[in-house]
């Protein structure tokens, strides 16, 4: 089926890895229901440079969009310039645009009944998927098998492994990202640690994931061993799995290490993630987290 047939979910792909498989995740869930097909619309990553375009990592069943559906094109920009919007750009072409809501709210109607539909948004909610959350599971193995290392041979001992991710990078150095998302301080990692070893015991190791391992290795101590796995730029998809290898999870305000944990099929597993998901008080955070998950 080509892009011009009836029957197409287009949903736009951008920023990093974890947002990607939101978007992706909700956009696929949505194609399965409606019995439609799915286009990657991945053209945000001609110019946006802070991240790469990372799914092809993955075993997802998806087409790259045709580049009259390439929003992010020099004739789009130039269509917005000159007044006429995504939303009414693609209304001309026969979509329903649907575009997420600014606090980032849940839209328990969506994508609707029409045939051809665009994504926007980063749908960061399990509801949109849950669904379809095996076939996900499925996509979302690494398309290169066994090109991830063991996680228990970087550990190094038989004792249960707890990733734990601290999340810094633009958090910490750009202010824009620093006013949306914050920084989690120790105290939320060392209160995760105590919490986890009150459920299972003192005798676990801790995975760090980090984009700052020499930061996290002066900062962080506990009495558990600890291993460290500095972020990997070329192949986050592989450091996702060695998260979602280990048994438990601590993860930060990140959609990163959210998937990290989600992709962990234990029924086992305890996952324990901060309250607050963002700083600013403009974005919903209330559903980010399943309700399994224990959230401090």
């Amino acid at each position: 089926m080509s892009d011009s047939e009836y029957g197409v979910i287009v949903v736009r792909i951008v920023g990093g890895l974890g947002n990607q498989m939101f978007q992706y995740a909700c956009g696929r869930a949505a194609a399965i229901r409606s019995r439609r097909q799915l286009l990657l619309d991945i053209s945000a990553f001609d110019r946006y440079k802070t991240h790469q375009y990372g799914l092809d990592g993955f075993r997802i069943i998806a087409q790259i969009a045709s580049r009259k559906l390439q929003t992010d094109s020099r004739l789009r920009a130039s269509l917005r310039h000159l007044g006429l919007s995504t939303k009414m750009q693609m209304n001309l072409q026969g979509f329903h645009y649907l575009k997420e809501a600014e606090d980032l709210a849940f839209q328990s109607s969506m994508p609707g009944n029409c045939i051809k539909t665009y994504l926007d948004g980063y749908w960061q909610n399990e509801a949109y998927f849950a669904d379809s959350s095996n076939i996900i599971r499925a996509e979302f193995q690494l398309r290169r098998a066994g090109a991830a290392p063991d996680v228990r041979a970087i550990a190094g001992d038989d004792l249960p492994l707890v990733s734990l991710h601290i999340r810094r990078g633009n958090y910490v150095n750009d202010p824009k990202a620093n006013a949306v998302h914050g920084v989690l301080d120790l105290g939320y990692y060392l209160d995760a640690i105590a919490l986890l070893t009150k459920r299972i015991g003192e005798g676990f190791h801790i995975v760090v994931f980090s984009d700052d391992i020499e930061w996290v290795r002066q900062k962080l101590v506990c009495k558990q061993p600890l291993s460290f796995v500095s972020g990997s730029t070329a192949v986050p998809h592989e450091d996702l799995h060695l998260m979602a290898s280990c048994d438990h999870h601590i993860i930060a305000n990140s959609s990163f290490s959210w998937w990290g944990a989600w992709l962990n099929p234990s029924p086992k597993k305890m996952v324990i993630a901060p309250k607050n998901w963002f700083v600013s008080p403009k974005f919903s955070h209330q559903y980010i987290c399943p309700s399994s998950w224990v959230q401090i």
